[in-house]
């Protein structure tokens, strides 16, 4: 009888054909794993864009109205479960998965797919190994972060606003009362944590006039600006009604060109286009929400040619850039939404968050600008 090994030629066919079979088997494992892998991390992607969607317009409600933490909520969730994780609309629970920070002006939100939400994220291929599903999740911040920079400026300049050494008399009250500059009671500190119009300002009213340049500011006395590009009454006029693209990016400390006149004429006529337009009537202010709505109720766009960043000046400065066609120093920048026109050259405005296109380098918990910009921070 004739004995036959292993390790003869046929042995080794068999055992390769073994081998063969055996790693077939793993390497399928192998790429079945990595199936269920690419749908868990796109999902993880899926759940992170919804997270921040939800920061960034929890955020941004939060720009135009400061204080409402329930309506930062509402705009959070609406928008994160705008967003589908693996084809399903995650559950975002406002009073769990949202935080809204007001001091910081931050919002977060957590998204997940879960087996505590009763939808986590179901296997392909791992369900061979005993996993059926899997838990997805992601979070993100978002924050109305100072900003440093915007364009579109009205080309008015307003003092900044200042307090009273003694404090027991009110600051920065308004024209009509006839607070003055200088009359020594005054101080004014730029900055952080120093004076100058803030969030505390916020929906506060204020009347634009024409500045005499022979006496002190006022509060809302404005001088006119010569912005970068600017060429005679039309242009001026033409700055007012709408954005100036030519005036480019204005940046605090920056410098921007008093007009050595009033320019009566074309400031009268640049507020009659805006407040005679049908588009821009039926405008109110909502103190519940701090911020104009239509005659519907609905706010009003940041886009609406009634909202505008305004500059504002150091009053200190005020004796070298009264008279002539002086540089005037940027202090401070806001938005103001205008309320009301005399037909003439005086505007009634409340002071507003408005939204910058430069950031400043870090948050500073005391600055309290009125110009603020989005970012996702976390």
């Amino acid at each position: 009888m004739k004995l036959r090994t292993v390790f003869g030629p046929d042995g080794e066919r068999g055992a390769v054909l073994y081998m063969v079979a055996l790693m077939a088997v793993v390497f399928l494992g192998i790429a079945a794993l990595a199936i269920d892998t690419g749908i868990w991390f796109v999902a993880r992607s899926e759940a992170q864009r919804a997270a921040e969607a939800g920061a960034h317009a929890g955020a941004g409600y939060l720009l135009r109205r400061p204080g409402d933490e329930a309506g930062a909520r509402v705009e959070a969730e609406r928008f994160a479960e705008l967003n589908q994780v693996r084809g399903v609309t995650p559950d975002v629970f406002p009073d769990t998965d949202i935080d809204v920070i007001l001091d910081s002006q931050k919002v977060r939100v957590r998204v997940q797919r879960s087996e505590a939400r009763s939808n986590p994220l179901p296997t392909v291929f791992a369900r061979a190994m005993g996993i059926d599903v899997v838990n997805i999740g992601a979070a993100a911040a978002a924050q109305a972060w100072p900003g440093i920079a915007t364009d579109c400026i009205l080309p008015f300049a307003v003092p900044d606003r200042w307090l009273e050494w003694d404090p027991s008399i009110p600051g920065f009250r308004p024209n009509e009362i006839g607070d003055v500059w200088d009359d020594g009671v005054d101080h004014y500190v730029p900055g952080p944590g120093g004076t100058g119009y803030e969030a505390m300002d916020i929906g506060s009213q204020i009347q634009l006039t024409t500045a005499d340049t022979k006496e002190s500011p006022q509060p809302g006395w404005y001088y006119s600006l010569a912005l970068p590009g600017n060429r005679g009454g039309n242009d001026f006029r033409a700055a007012i009604r709408d954005c100036w693209r030519p005036s480019g990016e204005h940046q605090l400390g920056d410098e921007v060109l008093k007009e050595p006149g009033n320019m009566v004429g074309p400031t009268r006529q640049g507020f009659r286009d805006i407040f005679t337009d049908p588009n821009e009537q039926a405008q109110s202010w909502d103190p519940s929400i701090g911020w104009p709505v239509h005659s519907d109720g609905t706010p009003v766009d940041v886009s609406s040619r009634r909202i505008r960043p305004i500059v504002m000046f150091d009053p200190t400065d005020w004796p070298d850039i009264a008279n002539g066609r002086k540089p005037v120093p940027i202090s401070n920048l806001a938005g103001v939404w205008l309320e009301s026109w005399d037909g003439n050259n005086e505007v009634w405005v409340r002071w507003l968050q408005y939204t910058a296109i430069a950031p400043a380098d870090d948050f500073d918990p005391n600055d309290s600008s009125l110009l603020r910009i989005l970012r996702i921070v976390e």
